[in-house]
């Protein structure tokens, strides 16, 4: 039962991203105007929402139960990056919609309006009534609000992304060389790696059957190509990377490329962009990834964000873990501070456990380009799949 409920929730979060190629579930108002780099633009805003949100509640609540001018700073300055982003996307993208605009500004306002009486009670000594305020129904109630709002919000412009680039990658056609065409009639059957556990991008159904935004890439490339792709026996992160680095598989469908990678595979054109997430305990006081520096941070073996973190934050010591669900059960046990990976996988792991107790912020790392990684012995496939994807 517990298997099919697990399923159940997999299965609907694809759905979530599958059903936005209809334009009968078209979240967003459409409008000409939201071109590719004004919906990144947008995408990035509300991230910056959403991780402002988080440091004004926990800036604010620490402050009303220490007093330390230190919360006081932090959430001053919180208030001018939310407010910078906030009026960006309130007044400058009309396709959020009418709803969505409201739900937003109302729950601002209100919040707003509470947080700055917070303050005042706390600077007459009245600390008792600022955490009062702080736990009343109304307050939580609008921070639920455009905790909410903003996550819709978030999920609709991951779908939309999605959309467009299966859209613009349907719509057109390749142009095989006579080489490529005779090495598709030789080789018709592509072995792929089975990642079994990275929904919604790749991940196995109840019957084994493989599933996710990848596999709906490869079943596209297939239409295109000819080409036909099996998969290999279930196997962890770490032990796919050998296995493409020995040979032994053709093809990894959902990767991000680095230069250790670069020197036993090919790589293809991004298909997706996803943004990772530092995930930490509600208690924390974590805001931003330099301040692990001195704690541990648990990731899965294999990643590519690893020696990315030995370089860039080589103060933080990593857990390396076998999944990304054990990642994240250290980090509520204490046995790790913090765990990263794309926003929507974590996610998914949250709602289905019904984890409670964690938040999250921007690594703040550049994003990262979800690609196809190629044995590199072959050449040919690489140049096939390059067209696919370009077309």
């Amino acid at each position: 039962m517990k298997a099919a409920v697990r399923f159940l929730r997999i299965a609907l979060l694809h759905c979530l991203f599958v059903l936005a190629i209809s334009p009968s579930v078209h979240a967003l108002e459409a409008s000409p105007g939201l071109t590719e780099t004004r919906l990144a633009q947008l995408v990035e805003l509300v991230r910056e929402l959403r991780f402002q949100d988080e440091v004004l509640t926990s800036s604010i609540t620490t402050y009303a139960y220490t007093a330390e001018t230190k919360w006081l700073q932090r959430y001053l300055s919180a208030i001018e990056h939310f407010d910078t982003a906030f009026v960006r996307v309130t007044e400058g993208y009309p396709e959020i919609g009418h709803i969505t605009q409201k739900k937003l500004t109302q729950s601002a306002e209100t919040l707003y309006q509470i947080e700055a009486d917070v303050l005042k009670l706390i600077e007459q000594g009245e600390t008792g009534q600022a955490q009062a305020m702080l736990e009343s129904i109304q307050y939580l109630e609008n921070k639920a609000l455009l905790a909410n709002t903003l996550g819709s919000l978030n999920k609709q412009l991951e779908q939309e992304l999605i959309q467009r680039s299966k859209a613009q990658f349907q719509a057109q056609s390749i142009k095989l060389t006579d080489e490529e065409r005779q090495w598709i009639q030789q080789n018709p059957t592509v072995l792929v790696g089975n990642e079994p556990d990275w929904p919604p991008f790749f991940y196995d159904d109840l019957n084994g059957n493989n599933q996710g935004i990848s596999i709906d890439f490869l079943d596209l490339i297939g239409r295109k190509t000819g080409l036909v792709f099996t998969f290999t026996e279930v196997a962890n992160y770490a032990d796919l990377q050998n296995m493409l680095k020995n040979g032994e598989l053709d093809l990894l469908s959902a990767a991000y490329y680095s230069e250790e990678r670069g020197q036993y595979s090919l790589h293809t054109p991004a298909y997706i962009t996803l943004q990772d997430y530092v995930f930490v305990r509600d208690d924390s006081h974590f805001q931003e990834l330099d301040d692990l520096s001195g704690h541990t941070l648990a990731i899965p073996k294999g990643y590519a964000t690893i020696p990315t973190l030995r370089q860039t934050n080589p103060a933080i010591e990593i857990i390396e873990t076998d999944s990304i669900l054990t990642a994240i059960e250290m980090v509520l046990a204490g046995d790790a501070d913090a765990t990263m990976d794309a926003q929507s996988v974590v996610d998914f792991y949250i709602s289905e456990h019904v984890f409670s107790g964690l938040r999250s912020f921007p690594s703040r790392l550049r994003p990262n380009q979800l690609r196809m990684l190629i044995n590199d012995d072959k050449p040919l496939l690489h140049s096939i799949l390059n067209k696919a994807i370009n077309s």
